[in-house]
């Protein structure tokens, strides 16, 4: 016979999306049944560094390179039988520390098939500045249930249409 768990089990799953429709829709016990709807799902990013003129002083020019930042997010659906517990996300750049991204979130699951799926909608925005592999870790009490890679390349920079010059740095078209 198999040992039963200490406590009552949460499935998780998630995925990145660059977002998500969130629909409520009226249910004939009075209730609301959530529809979702992910937009642009995908396990990786290219991004385009931006070439930056700087005028200085002096005379000189000096190219800077900018990477964007990334929006994204991550949905977190938990389901299983009837408990409250917390969620919390850590990511790591490429070679880098793993940092905690958010705080807990506590959340609950009702055990019954409507509202039984604790959704969660973590929205990442996120430097881009290193080529390589983002790492994602969902925890459930303290406990990792899920890792989520995402995929970042650089592509070649592009020329934005701004210089920026004097020694209070304004800026211009160009």
């Amino acid at each position: 016979m198999e040992e039963s768990p200490s406590k009552p089990l949460i499935h998780v799953s998630a995925f990145i999306c660059d977002s998500l429709i969130k629909e409520l829709l009226p249910r004939s016990d009075g209730g609301e049944s959530v529809q979702l709807t992910a937009v642009r799902i995908g396990e990786s990013f290219t991004v385009a560094p931006e070439t930056i003129n700087i005028h200085l002083p002096d005379g000189k020019v000096a190219t800077a390179l900018n990477y964007p930042n990334i929006n994204f997010t991550i949905f977190v659906q938990a389901h299983g039988e009837r408990r409250k517990f917390k969620v919390r996300v850590k990511g790591q750049k490429p070679g880098e520390e793993i940092q905690t991204l958010t705080p807990d979130f506590d959340c609950q699951t009702s055990g019954e098939v409507e509202g039984n799926n604790s959704a969660l909608t973590i929205r990442i925005i996120m430097p881009t500045d290193k080529a390589g592999i983002y790492w994602f870790w969902i925890f459930v009490d303290d406990e990792i249930a899920l890792k989520l890679p995402l995929q970042v390349r650089h592509s070649s920079p592009r020329k934005i249409p701004v210089e920026v010059s004097g020694s209070l740095g304004t800026a211009k078209e160009s």
